[in-house]
């Protein structure tokens, strides 16, 4: 006969069995899903790429960055520095004038672009080069570009709207066209300054 403590020491023993835990897929061309990367050694990085893990050199990581990135060893990840370390910094931009921006290209040197053909692009007008919390760029606007004359009005924000008048885009404060303050209701039908 079977002592009742035996019982329950050998169902507590059999609790205590370990869990097998699947082996972990760190090895090149095993699946990842991860934006965690770590060195292989000095020049090389270990890296989830199309879920699935790749050896990339430093040199070839840093290279993707933009051809003013050199690569400077590996510490967790590659160590990406400017070839001009004086130079201006990819994507950077700035105002030149008052309708001109330049920005800084991925070999660190300045290109500088006309405003008004920037805006052209995207079919708006320009309203000048502004810098906004110390980064600069083109502001653009719809106000006096063509429109269809059954266009309805849209908002341009919560403070103004834009109506079609004479086959262009006119803004107006929903304050003046209220005579007080007033907000553009975008969700209207169709959408319109709303006057208290």
């Amino acid at each position: 006969m079977t002592r009742p403590w035996t019982l329950v020491l050998g169902l507590l023993l059999l609790g205590c069995v370990a869990e097998e835990r699947p082996p972990w897929l760190y090895d090149i061309g095993d699946p990842c899903r991860t934006a965690y990367r770590f060195c292989v050694d000095d020049s090389s990085v270990q890296r989830c790429v199309d879920d699935v893990w790749v050896l990339a050199r430093c040199d070839q990581a840093c290279s993707e960055l933009g051809p003013a990135y050199l690569a400077r060893g590996c510490a967790e990840d590659c160590l990406c520095e400017l070839a001009d370390p004086d130079g201006c910094t990819p994507r950077e931009a700035s105002c030149a004038g008052s309708d001109t921006v330049d920005v800084c290209s991925d070999s660190q040197t300045w290109d500088r672009f006309e405003c008004g053909d920037v805006c052209a692009v995207v079919a708006l007008e320009s309203l000048g080069c502004i810098t906004d919390d110390e980064a600069a760029s083109c502001w653009c606007t719809a106000e006096g570009t063509p429109c269809e004359a059954n266009s309805p009005p849209v908002c341009v924000d919560s403070m103004s709207v834009a109506r079609c008048e004479g086959g262009s885009w006119v803004f107006a404060a929903c304050a003046t066209t209220c005579g007080a303050p007033a907000q553009c209701v975008a969700w209207a039908t169709p959408p319109a300054c709303e006057c208290s």
